[in-house]
């Protein structure tokens, strides 16, 4: 009688037989090999979804403090004339004047203010930078002119050049913002990635 391990069909025998563990490791190999790509696309997708929403953040803060900055007030108090409010453009022309470091010197200099890490409710891995200026440059140097002036009802202060006047009032009638915003993203801790956001207001 003839003896078999298997079964027979149509008169053959067919042995059973398992997997051995080279096979195993072999087809284990091929799942790797096959499924890591996947893996590295899903995760640099994610971190890149997690970096575009800081940079949406970004932008949304930058263009925001621009706007206020715009179309914002400063309320003026300087004894003993009555409280001023000051909006839009005599705003920060307001701001290169009196608020600048260099509003008490002999020059009008750039304006600028930083909001640090921490310090921006619902926003705490950014922060801003503010820079306000005549426009095209950072500092105007003020000898040979008034030291103050605003828009008013009454004639401006005499000046010791007329002649140069024009070219002042030219000088005075632009104002640069520029708004930068930085950032830290989870993984690159020490690296900052910024948005910058520059407008130009013109005297009304």
């Amino acid at each position: 009688m003839l003896m078999s391990n298997g079964f027979t069909k149509n008169g053959f025998s067919i042995r059973k037989r398992g997997l051995s563990l080279t096979e195993i490791i072999i087809s284990f190999a091929i799942f790797v090999i096959a499924v890591v790509p996947f893996i590295n696309i899903l995760m640099y997708s994610t971190k890149a979804n997690v970096k575009s929403l800081s940079a949406i953040k970004a932008s949304s803060l930058a263009l925001s403090m621009s706007e206020q900055l715009k179309h914002g007030s400063s309320m003026v108090e300087v004894p003993p004339f009555p409280k001023t409010v000051y909006s839009g453009y005599d705003s920060l022309q307001w701001l290169i004047i009196e608020a600048s470091p260099g509003g008490i010197g002999t020059s009008w200099n750039e304006y600028t203010k930083t909001i640090d890490y921490g310090m921006i409710p619902g926003y705490p891995k950014h922060k801003i930078d503010i820079a306000v200026a005549f426009y095209p440059v950072k500092s105007f140097p003020k000898m040979k002119f008034p030291e103050m002036v605003f828009d008013s009802a009454s004639p401006p202060p005499p000046v010791a050049n007329p002649k140069e006047r024009p070219e002042y009032e030219k000088m005075m009638s632009r104002i640069q913002i520029n708004v930068t915003v930085k950032w830290v993203e989870p993984d690159k801790p020490d690296k900052e990635y910024e948005f910058k956001v520059f407008t130009i207001v013109t005297k009304p």
